[in-house]
């Protein structure tokens, strides 16, 4: 499934496989988005397939999200599709336990 990113006033929601040239357009997508609100959620509970540089990229927008004092929730601690990879890149601590 090729990925498709969903907005709802303040809440994107990724659907589909995030890796690869799928990457770029999120990140360009998201950094739009938050030059406009402080207060963005992601939601990754519909990602069917993450890869080890997407894990470490989402890391970095909520890094730079913090550094900007904008808050970047992301949401997806319960997708067994992701979690094992977010895990082992230790990037797992970014997801929200909170639920929208």
């Amino acid at each position: 499934m090729a990925l498709q990113i969903l907005q709802n006033e303040e809440i994107v929601e990724i659907v589909g496989k995030l890796a690869g040239s799928s990457l770029e357009y999120l990140h360009n997508f998201l950094e739009a988005i938050h030059n406009e609100s402080d207060f963005l959620t992601l939601s990754l509970e519909k990602v069917t397939m993450l890869d080890h540089v997407s894990a470490k990229e989402l890391e970095k927008l909520y890094k730079s999200a913090a550094k900007e004092n904008k808050v970047l929730t992301i949401i997806g601690d319960q997708n067994a599709n992701i979690l094992p990879l977010m895990r082992k890149t230790k990037t797992d601590y970014i997801l929200s336990h909170d639920r929208v």
